[in-house]
């Protein structure tokens, strides 16, 4: 048998602020989702009611800076994986809705601009999970999966995106959207796009 013994091991303990969050969401899982996962699944999304109950679980509000009324904490990729893992038992469909408005909050609190930060963040913290769209997932299959289904038109004085995406989660309650375009050298960036903007179709 081979020895995989080394002198850099790595723990795969969870710590106690883990433990105690996985344990919390797995009982709301248990207790709230999973009881309701089939009429979700028919509605084709969950109640009113149960968005209320997931909001309050504040989830978001964890990794938005202090600076814009969330508590700071660093979530990593770990962390993140255990709570949508442990929240996937009671309904997986909708743990996979949660982890878009929780991408949402990193990408912006780790890239957006401080104009961004400010307008974007605080109404994540304050429950409106939903006001960003994620738009990532491509309409059409790709031979190159870095290549996006929209292209972005970076030539002239604003920027031109042409394109469509599919599976934006709760796209209706968005009022921005992130999209994901590739530009003419090919690399493939995040935009942001107003709901109302001229040219944004919904279907």
């Amino acid at each position: 048998m081979q020895d995989y013994n080394t002198e850099h091991p790595f723990d795969l303990t969870l710590s106690e602020e883990q433990q105690m969050t996985w344990d919390m969401l797995r009982k709301f899982a248990e207790t709230e989702l999973r009881p309701h996962a089939r009429q979700a699944e028919s509605d084709g999304r969950p109640s009113d009611e149960l968005l209320e109950k997931i909001k309050s679980l504040d989830l978001i509000s964890l990794i938005i800076p202090e600076a814009y009324g969330g508590m700071g904490l660093e979530q990593d990729a770990v962390s993140n994986a255990l709570a949508l893992e442990a929240l996937a038992y009671g309904d997986l469909s909708l743990a996979m809705s949660v982890s878009v408005p929780l991408l949402a909050a990193q990408i912006i609190s780790e890239h957006g601009s401080e104009e961004q930060k400010a307008e974007l963040l605080p109404e994540l913290v304050n429950g409106s999970i939903f006001h960003v769209g994620l738009g990532i997932n491509n309409a059409l299959l790709a031979t190159d999966p870095y290549q996006s289904s929209v292209v972005a038109d970076e030539s002239g004085e604003e920027i031109i995106l042409n394109g469509s995406k599919t599976g934006v989660a709760f796209a209706d309650e968005a009022k921005t959207f992130l999209i994901s375009a590739s530009n003419e050298s090919g690399e493939c960036n995040l935009y942001f796009v107003n709901k109302d903007q001229e040219g944004v179709e919904l279907e």
